[in-house]
């Protein structure tokens, strides 16, 4: 099959592909400059309980990572229109200016942290289910995030690297009920997404939603629960343990 944009389905001649950034290019100038190596870590867990892990250095600064899927008019319009929407308030709580975003604010961000959990997605197309493909389209259709989808955000010390985790999972006994959670953190601020194919497999995994609503502030779906205790996270150890699954019965794939 032709190599087709994620979002809207059409392919060349169609339409042109362009490098579309994971992170928008124009946080290089908001940040202090770093040395342009990011570390690429990949483990594959069997179900038998073996696993094997390989790394590698990428020449590129947190900001500077592409992805050559999305078509130049997804990138153009309607994605370019989300990120300049949240940019300010993106800024805010990338500089701890602010820790929890106003009322109007939250629908925008939680549909900007899912875009983006879908686009990092597209550079693990290896054949295991993770982002449902029907939320790519349901992300240009519409204003809010996809259903079975949650968003929260919480803080961090202050990094001006980036750090981005994409796990996915099914349930144990159930090899088709697959979801992902998908972890990001730049500057102060640290958004965990998580999202599934459907409401059957979110009920299996309702502990993971409890758990993040008891530490992280939820954007998506409304919710009046509040965090027992706001989670900062304090170190990458912290942040490794809380963009990891909780329940060891989940199977999982880094």
């Amino acid at each position: 099959m032709p190599k087709a944009c994620p979002f809207c389905g059409r392919s060349s001649p169609d339409i042109k592909f362009s490098n579309e950034h994971i992170l928008r290019n124009k946080l290089n100038d908001t940040f202090p400059p770093i040395e342009r190596s990011v570390e690429w870590a990949n483990r594959v867990s069997t179900i038998d309980g073996s696993s094997s892990l390989s790394r590698r250095l990428i020449p590129q600064g947190p900001f500077d990572r592409t992805v050559n899927s999305v078509c130049e008019q997804c990138n153009g319009n309607w994605m370019n229109a989300l990120e300049e929407e949240v940019e300010g308030s993106l800024l805010d709580l990338f500089y701890g200016r602010t820790v929890s975003p106003p009322e109007n604010r939250r629908l925008a961000l939680a549909r900007w942290a899912v875009k983006t959990a879908g686009v990092y997605s597209l550079l693990h197309r290896d054949g295991v289910p993770g982002f449902p493909d029907e939320h790519f389209p349901y992300l240009r259709d519409s204003d809010e995030p996809p259903p079975c989808t949650y968003v929260w955000l919480c803080e961090s010390g202050f990094d001006h690297n980036s750090f981005m985790r994409y796990r996915r999972g099914h349930v144990a006994s159930e090899p088709g009920m697959s979801f992902y959670l998908y972890t990001l953190s730049v500057g102060r601020a640290v958004f965990f997404v998580l999202g599934a194919k459907s409401q059957a497999t979110i009920s299996k995994i309702l502990v993971e939603v409890g758990l993040r609503d008891t530490l992280a502030e939820r954007l998506w779906p409304p919710t009046d629960n509040k965090p027992i205790e706001r989670l900062v996270v304090q170190n990458r150890d912290d942040m490794l343990m809380f963009s990891d699954l909780v329940f060891p019965s989940f199977q999982h794939r880094l």
